[in-house]
């Protein structure tokens, strides 16, 4: 069996995702529940920094936010968000790390293997031909015929 290097390359639209930050930031300032307070949601090169007076609020800020990356086909997965923590003035804070690439620790997990092992193997699922799939007991690698109907 010939030896073979592969990368996985998993990036997102970074000028999607830009104007994703733009409109959520437009509707949090246009929204009566955050009239009068210094709510903020800013895009940095790696992570997003969302700001806001309460769990609350900062829990909308986020789902704001995934409502607009979804209209622009950014993908969800593509947000770690980490757990908020308080900051001065009894305000919150949260950092929301964007996600470019597999990580390896990523391909370990139970949903993401197949996806990972796939990967290795030079397969794709949505071109494979009809009826022929990447096995999930064999660990050759061997392809598993279905029948069609």
């Amino acid at each position: 069996m010939a030896d073979s290097s592969f990368d996985v390359v998993s990036e997102y639209d970074r000028q999607e995702m830009v104007n994703a930050v733009d409109q959520a930031q437009r509707e949090i300032g246009n929204r009566y529940d955050f009239k009068g307070t210094d709510s903020k949601l800013e895009l940095n090169d790696k992570e997003l920094e969302l700001d806001a007076d309460s769990d609350y609020k900062l829990t909308a800020m986020l789902d704001i936010l995934k409502s607009k990356m979804v209209k622009r086909q950014v993908d969800l997965k593509v947000l770690d968000p980490q757990k908020p923590e308080a900051a001065a003035k009894g305000r919150v804070r949260q950092k929301v790390l964007l996600r470019a690439g597999v990580a390896d620790e990523l391909c370990g997990r139970p949903g993401q293997r197949d996806v990972c092992r796939c990967a290795r193997l030079g397969d794709r699922p949505e071109v494979a031909s009809a009826g022929a799939f990447p096995s999930a007991t064999s660990r050759a690698g061997s392809l598993a015929t279905f029948p069609t109907t």
